[in-house]
């Protein structure tokens, strides 16, 4: 590691900031360089030193730095804040990145392969559905409460009841509202499909991957 040069990035959606440090803590550069051109500069440059902030895509240029050769380092940024000296800019983040990166009680998380990362953001995109189906349950559950109707907590309730209550002429719900309930009863359903599927998903790859040798 003290041998190799240090190429720090400031993780970004399009341009990123690229601080390159020789060995002995000279900058050789510092600068903006676009997505491509990162793939570019990566694949070309010697074996280094890579280091980012843990952030969003972190594990995916860390993996493509590491397929190009070169050690990686993905540093908490919590850490990385205590190395910034001066005014928060992109140029300071990455010296930053560069600072923190040769020291070596400054551990690496673990960088994570493409299957986990893909389970991780399922099980993301599961929650958000599972938080959808809450909110619009409980959604359903408030507007009726206003006309005093109450409806029992759990998905299971609301598909008993409300049929029923829809169809009672004299609950005094007006007939557009009830157009409106339907509707938003309608959507709920299509999220709890959405949501279970994701669960399958998830599930079957998680036996998938317990089964694995």
């Amino acid at each position: 590691m003290e041998k190799d040069n240090i190429i720090a990035i400031d993780l970004a959606k399009s341009v990123f900031q690229v601080c390159k440090v020789s060995p002995r803590g000279k900058i050789i550069y510092n600068r903006e360089v676009s997505r491509k051109r990162l793939k570019e500069l990566l694949v070309k440059e010697t074996k280094s030193l890579v280091a980012m902030e843990a952030c969003a895509t972190a594990h995916y240029w860390a993996r493509y730095a590491e397929r190009a050769g070169h050690q990686v380092k993905v540093i908490n940024a919590r850490i990385v804040k205590g190395f910034q000296t001066k005014q928060k800019t992109d140029k300071n983040d990455a010296i930053a990145i560069a600072t923190a990166a040769p020291l070596e009680h400054i551990q690496s998380i673990r960088i994570h392969s493409v299957e986990e990362q893909a389970m991780q953001s399922t099980e993301r995109a599961r929650n958000l559905a599972l938080t959808h189906v809450i909110a619009q349950s409980n959604q359903i559950r408030g507007l009726l409460l206003e006309f005093g109707i109450v409806i029992p907590q759990g998905i299971n309730s609301l598909r008993r009841n409300l049929p029923m209550i829809l169809e009672d002429a004299e609950n005094d719900l007006p007939d557009s509202f009830r157009q409106i309930v339907m509707s938003l009863w309608e959507h709920l359903e299509v999220q709890i499909e959405h949501a279970d599927a994701i669960t399958s998903s998830l599930k079957g790859t998680i036996e998938s991957n317990v089964s694995a040798p």
